[in-house]
């Protein structure tokens, strides 16, 4: 039977030739002393803890390092950025200017007329202050009568005086800002040119009262109407007179002359009476003047020396220049009771001025009309004339009978168009037929009739042809204007022949 022994005692003599560690105290006595079974429990905790902890880090351990020192931060510069936030309006992006008139008559508050003429330039005064006042006298005889379609009309006026570019300028704020249905220009060549194109890109009817530029109507478009003259028409009516005339002084030969300034306008004017007046069978030459002036000797030398006198001399300048220019040709034997007809300037229908600056010497002289003169109205221009002196006194000239019956126009055709848009507006002005103060006004040349049709030429498109353009002549001393003979065109002549004769020489 195997020999209990306990436990103790069987761990520590597993190996009883063991050499007792020499340092303990004791010796091997002592080895034993210590060695007893709570040291075995001990060893295997050991043991237990190190595998275990071998299990938890699986990485080999590496000798130790003496440990390195830490870095030791240095001040550093910190940049701080502040963040500020404010409110920032950001505006709309504007629109285009655009047309702002009503389009339906119903819903308009009031139907406003645009009125664009040089009213701060001073050689244009007088005449633009005559197309204002009888358009504003028109716009009191539509308002009086019920406005159109019960709506008040009013008048916006633009000034187009300066250069060019103020006339587009006044034409696109009339239809932005002024919410204008038509404009009524009064302007030159260049401002007109200039207007209507800003009325073509808006869509605007235009009427034109006195610019006379071929070129305007011949544009076709749309948008265009005139009721002065053309510069082909001004030029025709003094070649079919001076036709009508023939050789004045007999002298086998038919010649005219015409006097103008050294404008470019004045250039352009002399250069289509040559050519009119080429067609019709007389050579024609032309002089210029620098003005003002109060000696014109020097033309007059040239007068004198030429070897064959003009039939007709027509003084194209303007203002008291001309007068005293038909005054010294006078006093230098020059004039109809010689050799030669004197065409005087439109100043000389003022016979007060004209009386006092030439003297008696220029009765038989003969001046070129243009609009009614008062033995050729009717009841309508009568009355329109009569009221007009009241606020000017003085017979209206062309473009005020023209401003005046332009408002009319308008006035009739937006009571028939179905909407007051450009197109509805163009298709009732061609239709157009009233009785105004000018006499009957129509268009019979647009969209449905092409001037081309009729072998006309492109500028009667929307363009009146039937403007008073006449011949009168002072037939004695003093003679006050409104009584002077009509001499051409024969349909209101008020005299026999085309011109009347000195009875002596």
């Amino acid at each position: 039977m195997p020999s209990i022994i306990p436990p103790r005692e069987r761990f520590v003599r597993k190996s009883p030739n063991a050499a007792c560690p020499a340092a303990l105290p004791g010796g091997c006595a002592g080895w034993r002393s210590i060695c007893p079974a709570n040291v075995m429990w001990a060893v295997l905790i050991i043991a237990w803890t190190v595998l275990g902890c071998a299990r938890q880090t699986p990485t080999s351990v590496q000798a130790s390092e003496p440990p390195t020192a830490l870095p030791v931060a240095e001040p550093a510069t910190i940049e701080v950025t502040r963040v500020v936030l404010s409110e920032r309006i950001v505006e709309a992006t504007p629109l285009p200017p655009h047309a702002c008139a009503p389009r339906l008559l119903e819903e308009a508050q009031e139907i406003v007329i645009a009125l664009l003429a040089p009213i701060s330039e001073p050689s244009s005064l007088a005449a633009a202050l005559g197309v204002q006042t009888s358009l504003s006298m028109a716009i009191d005889e539509v308002n009086e009568g019920g406005g159109i379609g019960g709506k008040t009309v009013r008048l916006w006026i633009g000034d187009t005086a300066g250069e060019v570019d103020q006339a587009a300028h006044q034409a696109v704020q009339s239809i932005t800002i002024g919410c204008a249905t038509a404009i009524i220009a009064s302007a030159n060549n260049g401002a007109a040119h200039a207007i209507l194109e800003v009325a073509h890109r808006y869509g605007v009817p235009l009427l034109i009262v006195d610019a006379p530029d071929d070129d305007l109507t011949a544009s076709q478009y749309p948008e265009i109407f005139r009721l002065a003259p053309t510069n082909s028409m001004l030029v025709q009516t003094p070649a079919m007179w001076l036709e009508a005339v023939g050789d004045f002084n007999a002298d086998g030969k038919r010649s005219a002359l015409v006097i103008t300034d050294e404008s470019d306008a004045g250039a352009d004017h002399a250069q289509w009476i040559r050519d009119e007046l080429g067609r019709h069978g007389f050579e024609t030459d032309a002089y210029t003047v620098m003005l003002p002036s109060q000696d014109f000797s020097s033309l007059i030398a040239r007068l004198v020396v030429r070897p064959v006198m003009p039939d007709v001399i027509f003084i194209r300048i303007s203002g008291d220049d001309a007068l005293i220019l038909q005054r010294q040709l006078l006093e230098n034997g020059i004039g109809p009771l010689k050799q030669s007809l004197i065409v005087a300037a439109r100043a000389a229908l003022d016979d007060g001025r004209f009386w006092a600056t030439v003297g008696p010497a220029g009765t038989y002289a003969v001046v070129g009309r243009l609009g009614p003169w008062d033995s050729t109205v009717d009841e309508v221009g009568r009355r329109f004339a009569t009221e007009y002196a009241t606020y000017l006194d003085r017979w209206p000239d062309a473009a005020s009978f023209a401003a005046f019956d332009a408002m009319h126009l308008l006035a009739d055709a937006m009571m028939r168009a179905p909407t007051l848009t450009a197109d509805d507006l163009i298709v009732a002005l061609e239709q157009s037929d009233i009785q105004g103060a000018s006499g009957s006004v129509r268009f019979p040349f647009g969209s449905k009739a092409k001037p081309a049709d009729a072998g006309m030429e492109p500028w009667a498109w929307h363009q009146w042809l039937e403007p008073a353009h006449m011949f009168l002549q002072y037939t004695e001393p003093n003679q006050r204007a409104t009584e002077m003979a009509i001499i051409w065109p024969p349909q209101v002549a008020t005299v026999a022949g085309a011109v009347v004769r000195p009875t002596s020489p």
